[in-house]
């Protein structure tokens, strides 16, 4: 179950509720706690049904959610709902595997963008996540910086980068200086910055040429491939040092 903003908000609610024990939530208290969260979170909010609220136990319940000790007594009517442990709280406990595995994805999309100004706290609880989580194993540096990002050609940043991590080829309509534009499936590899103008390196497919880069402020347009990705054996830091020797 993947977990947003609104799921976040109705295990914390349905959390407050079962480990209250000066009353008890039946049900329907606890389904009426959560809307009324719901409502005051977004005014436009409808609230959740039964079924999720079911769904909400089960998943709190269980080893990828919070293997939270949720009991259903049932020798009172209306049965109601509570911990069995009163120092049970899901804020008290340590990441589970989905949250752990949500963070890792985070992570490692951030630290791809190795030297952003705006990402420099990185570098400061990276160890920290690393050796709590082992978040940076097996990662590699696809995208390096000069400078702020102010250039042209931003809006295909995303695109790119994500075509590089979900390792996608890209439709790429490119229209070189003086020149007729041109279509091609690009195999993108590695982003970076120079003197304030922006280049994605990769395989042209057309041309069968690897190291191949384009201009982003030269791009009209990215959309998908389904061609099959070629991926590549560069270590992309390594090969830009050696330019420099």
């Amino acid at each position: 179950m993947a977990i947003n903003k609104n799921a976040v908000l109705r295990y914390n609610v349905i959390d407050k509720c079962l480990s209250n024990f000066s009353r008890t939530y039946t049900f329907m208290e606890l389904l009426e706690a959560v809307n009324e969260a719901l409502r005051e979170d977004d005014p436009h909010s409808k609230g959740i049904k039964t079924r999720q609220l079911r769904d909400d136990i089960k998943f709190m319940r269980s080893e990828v959610g919070y293997s939270a000790p949720i009991e259903s007594y049932n020798s009172v009517k209306p049965p109601y709902y509570r911990y069995e442990d009163k120092n049970f709280s899901i804020n008290k406990q340590p990441l589970n595997s989905s949250e752990a595995q949500r963070l890792k994805v985070q992570f490692l999309c951030c630290i791809r963008f190795e030297g952003s100004p705006e990402l420099e706290w990185l570098s400061e609880i990276s160890p920290l996540l690393n050796d709590k989580f082992g978040l940076k194993e097996n990662t590699q540096t696809v995208i390096s910086y000069e400078s702020n990002i102010d250039y042209e050609g931003y809006k295909y940043i995303n695109p790119i980068f994500n075509g590089i991590s979900q390792k996608r080829v890209l439709k790429i309509r490119y229209k070189p200086f003086n020149k007729d534009a041109f279509i091609l499936n690009f195999h993108p590899y590695y982003l970076k910055q120079y003197k304030n103008r922006w280049f994605v390196f990769g395989y042209n497919q057309e041309k069968k040429l690897n190291n191949w880069n384009l201009a982003l402020d030269r791009i009209e347009s990215i959309e998908e491939s389904s061609i099959t990705y070629l991926d590549t054996t560069t270590d992309w830091e390594d090969y830009f040092t050696m330019l420099l020797v």
